[in-house]
């Protein structure tokens, strides 16, 4: 269902990433659909190397040589590494200047740089609500396989989490807190969004790119985007451009994404007083 790399290209995987464009990512991670949106947009020519997260492959020892804290996604232009998907992206901004992702004025570039800060902020939200709400499934199957990714895997932190979605931890304060916490942010972006088409107003940016995946994300599960009207003009426009189609959309399985819009029927009637809805 999800690409992994060959036991062939692991094993030449360190000389050929020295030269050209290659992205590390796994198909549902949704930083590495902000990257994979980027790369689309600048135009630029990269090579895949799809890394299974369902099948661990962030834990094993060639990928950790590569990136030591066992995430996706990540960069490498002609062997430069760069990791975190808000620096790949402000990076790939400045590899290639022909197609502009951010505003030459000064101001508009600070709100620009802002809108990126405040999504990279809401990434441990974004990532505790998609394994509550739609992770659920996979707890089982991580259960099994915990020992030896404990083992084999250096990000404890990582661990931890995983450990934790395994054994159900996971309590609605938090996961309570977390919305507050997006209700909050979603709020700012309406704001931010009022009278104008893209986060800033100079035209589409690196902060729409930034924020792109996490509204997706959180209409994937139910999150209550109704009560913002211009983010949800915002994600209308945003769904049309083809990299939205070609970064984000075609790397999702079909029959995972039926099973998200049935289940999303259900988790928001289900959860009503904990989203928020009115």
């Amino acid at each position: 269902m999800f690409k992994t790399l060959s036991l062939n290209d692991q094993s030449q995987i360190f000389d050929e990433i020295q030269h050209g464009v290659h992205l590390f990512h796994f198909d549902f991670s949704n930083c590495s659909q902000r990257v994979r949106i980027c790369l689309i947009e600048k135009g630029i020519d990269w090579r895949s190397r799809p890394v299974n997260l369902l099948l661990n492959e962030h834990s094993k020892e060639w990928f950790q040589k590569i990136n030591p804290k066992g995430l996706v996604p990540v960069l490498s232009d002609n062997g430069n590494i760069v990791t975190e998907s808000v620096d790949i992206i402000r990076y790939l901004e400045s590899m290639d200047t022909t197609s502009p992702l951010q505003p030459k004025d000064i101001e508009a570039l600070d709100s620009m740089n802002a809108i990126i800060e405040l999504a990279d902020g809401v990434q441990s939200e974004i990532k505790l609500l998609t394994h509550y709400f739609l992770a659920k499934p996979q707890r089982f199957i991580v259960k099994m396989t915990l020992k030896k990714f404990s083992d084999q895997h250096g990000n404890s932190e990582l661990v931890k989490f995983k450990r934790r979605f395994a054994n159900n931890e996971f309590t609605v304060s938090e996961v309570q807190e977390a919305i507050d916490s997006m209700h909050g942010k979603c709020r700012l972006l309406e704001a931010c969004l009022t009278n104008q088409e893209w986060m800033v107003d100079s035209g589409f940016s690196l902060a729409d790119v930034a924020w792109m995946v996490n509204i997706h994300r959180l209409d994937l599960m139910g999150f209550p985007l109704t009560g913002y009207p211009n983010i949800l003009a915002w994600y209308e426009r945003s769904k049309e451009r083809r990299s939205f189609q070609e970064g984000l959309v075609d790397y999702e399985p079909a029959m995972i994404m039926i099973f998200f819009r049935i289940t999303k029927f259900f988790t928001k009637t289900k959860n009503k007083r904990l989203f928020g809805f009115v």
